[in-house]
């Protein structure tokens, strides 16, 4: 049994979930830069607008999460302004606050998303490579949070 198998296991994920994420993954896999999707590396991300909805949030592994986003306003730049949503695979809503995500942008030289829990410090998490469709549509983040230097893969689940 793979590692990812027992990821798949501990995470009690319905089978409708786990078949979505790996239709992501094959299709970033298969075509990364065909059939409409497109891989963006850290300086080549220019818009943020497609990052609303519900994504895996493995930064923890022992206890995988997801997250979700809900964009209320949107910047000419690229910019996606919102709130989120945090909970356990049980769906049991572990923290909520506000979001900024911005995207690569020469005054700071990254694309950055800032969440903001209600009634604590923010943090941030760069984003250093994305897969995009067409419509900027964000499907796979690879993102390193800025406190602890740890890397992990979100990927989208609606």
């Amino acid at each position: 049994m793979s590692a990812h198998e027992d990821l798949i296991r501990a995470s009690k994920l319905d089978t409708k979930q786990v078949k979505r994420l790996r239709d992501a993954h094959e299709k970033a896999v298969q075509a990364p830069s065909a059939g409409g999707f497109t891989w963006h590396g850290a300086n080549d991300i220019q818009t943020m607008i497609g990052l609303g909805g519900q994504f895996l949030w493995p930064e923890n592994p022992q206890a995988p999460a997801t997250i979700s986003f809900t964009i209320v306003n949107s910047g000419p730049q690229g910019t996606a302004d919102g709130t989120y949503t945090s909970a356990t695979l049980a769906g049991v809503t572990v923290e909520q606050g506000s979001f900024h995500a911005i995207p690569n942008n020469p005054l700071i030289g990254y694309a950055l998303i800032q969440l903001t829990p209600q009634g604590a410090d923010g943090r941030g998490y760069l984003v250093e490579g994305m897969l995009t469709d067409d419509n900027s549509t964000i499907f796979n983040m690879e993102l390193e949070n800025v406190g602890s230097g740890q890397t992990f893969w979100a990927v989208r689940m609606s």
